[in-house]
């Protein structure tokens, strides 16, 4: 589902302890990508650099081993 639809409870957590611990993901084909990022920038109420971390760096740390600068 989209990201507007996530429990508040999720959305707490990804603003304190959990903000390195979040990857987005979409349920492609079904619903594309472009959709699944346009709602998390839009209906999101999330914290500074929090975003970033759940769209991207996340799991480009995850998967790539990317530091952050």
């Amino acid at each position: 589902y989209l990201p507007k639809y996530l429990p508040p409870a999720l959305i707490h957590f990804m603003n304190t302890r959990g903000k390195t611990k979040i990857i987005c993901g979409s349920d492609y084909p079904y619903m594309n990508f472009k959709r699944t990022i346009a709602s998390a920038q839009a209906d999101l109420e999330l914290r500074e650099g929090v975003l970033d971390n759940y769209l991207y760096k996340n799991a480009a740390r995850f998967f790539f081993n990317e530091k952050d600068d």
